[in-house]
């Protein structure tokens, strides 16, 4: 082998050993950023301000629901995008579920809109209204069969 050849392979050697080390680090970085990520203070206020609001509005609309009921997320975390409250309903059905958002507070959305809120195999409900001046969804899904628990989320429009 000659000296060109060999100062080559060590030369190629020498960038993906190289090459391997960097992306080691970004990504030893990027996992470092999100073990130690602390959602913004301000967010987690208005966060907890707004799923209040939002449970205390809704729960009293659905079948036996308290607003400690409501579970959720603060939606602080940077890909996502601001507070929303959930909730399981056993042993009723999706109608029931929203039957007491009726005109004129609640609006329907459109079948296509609610489609888009729903999982393979779920039908999904979906009203829009107002909550302390600001604009709010409201989504309904069950399995198409009529099975197990009506899930119910709700969510600022403005977040």
């Amino acid at each position: 082998m000659s000296l060109r050849t060999v100062r080559i392979i060590v030369a190629a050697a020498f960038i993906v050993v190289v090459g391997t080390g960097v992306l080691a680090v970004i990504r030893a970085r990027a996992l470092l950023d999100n073990l130690t990520m602390t959602p913004d203070p301000a967010c987690v206020s208005q966060s907890i301000a707004d799923s209040d609001a939002l449970a205390n509005e809704i729960a009293p609309l659905l079948p036996s629901t308290r607003p400690d009921d409501m579970g959720g997320r603060l939606g602080c975390e940077p890909d996502e995008a601001g507070a929303w409250i959930e909730v399981e309903l056993p042993n009723t059905s999706i109608e029931d579920a929203m039957r007491s958002f009726v005109p004129p507070a609640w609006t329907p959305v459109s079948a296509r809109e609610a489609q888009e809120q729903a999982e393979p195999g779920e039908t999904v409900l979906g009203v829009t209204g107002e909550i302390n001046d600001r604009q709010v969804r409201v989504f309904a899904s069950q399995s198409r069969s009529g099975k197990g628990p009506v899930r119910v989320a709700a969510w600022f429009l403005d977040d």
